[in-house]
């Protein structure tokens, strides 16, 4: 009875999971010489028959939703027969194809049975649109799968889009506020603004008659418009130095391309606002 019982439960598991055909070499008649049958375990996952049909690839990201940042992710992989597929080489490469960029440290991949492979730390770094690519050999095949998936885009209004650079930006180190009410200006404590290196800058802020400004309270904002994400860090503004310069502390740009840095600087009853663009 038990033995029966199981076998039901097989049946009914196998009959309610749906199924993807394709087909297989033509003979000469016309009619397909074999065709091959592959199973989508979740109706949430991505499904995908590999370039030339080797393998049936599935992926399913942990919580449903791709997140900016890490993402666990499990990968399911059957042969040609639609059994598991064990003991393959799996790669997966995420890549942003609208600003022509990957990540600089690829996923782990660790196989647990059964046809499933693990990634545990998929590190999408910015929001938008994500190719995974995945490459899959299995003794002499070898074959490729695209997925598509949207990071950080879960119907939530996100502060920043994206904006293409103007052909007219202002580089200026030394800039009038918005409101016209401060002159300020930057220098890097390493001369050259760095790439990938946390590093300081000094902020020089004056009246718009020239008399310096003391006693401010300043907070700092970095943005990339193109890619619409700002600093990896936290920066701030932590101490004012002498002749009424201030100390930001944090900065690091982690990506060459256009930046953004704003300041919001608060004296007495006025506030205003400058930003600065930065080419790297």
């Amino acid at each position: 009875m038990r033995k029966l019982c199981v076998l039901i439960s097989l049946f009914l598991f196998v009959a309610c999971s749906p199924t993807i055909y394709i087909e297989g070499d033509r003979g000469n008649d016309g009619h397909d010489d074999h065709e091959h049958k592959f199973t989508q375990h979740y109706k949430q996952s991505l499904f995908k028959i590999s370039d030339h049909g080797l393998f049936s690839l599935e992926v399913v990201v942990k919580g449903g939703e791709w997140q900016v940042g890490s993402n666990v992710v499990d990968l399911i992989i059957h042969d040609q027969g639609d059994r598991d597929l064990t003991g393959a080489e799996v790669t997966v490469t995420p890549w942003m194809p609208l600003h022509g960029h990957g990540v600089s440290s690829p996923p782990k991949i660790m196989e647990r049975g059964g046809g499933l492979y693990s990634l545990n730390d998929l590190n999408l770094t910015m929001s938008g649109p994500w190719e995974l690519r995945v490459g899959v050999k299995s003794g002499r095949q070898v074959d490729t799968a695209v997925f598509i998936v949207a990071a950080g885009m879960n119907g939530q209004d996100h502060r920043h889009q994206f904006i293409e650079q103007p052909a007219d930006l202002d580089f200026s180190t030394t800039l009038l506020s918005e409101n016209g009410n401060f002159i300020v200006s930057y220098i890097s404590d390493l001369g050259e603004i760095p790439l990938n290196k946390i590093h300081s800058w000094q902020l020089r802020v004056e009246s718009k008659d020239g008399v310096p400004v003391s006693g401010a309270v300043i907070k700092v904002e970095g943005l990339m418009p193109e890619h619409g994400h700002g600093f990896p860090t936290n920066p701030i503004v932590s101490a004012e130095l002498e002749s009424s310069s201030y100390l930001v502390e944090g900065l690091r740009f982690n990506m060459p391309g256009w930046w953004n840095i704003t300041f919001e600087i608060k004296a007495g009853d006025t506030v205003d606002s400058v930003k600065f663009n930065l080419r790297l």
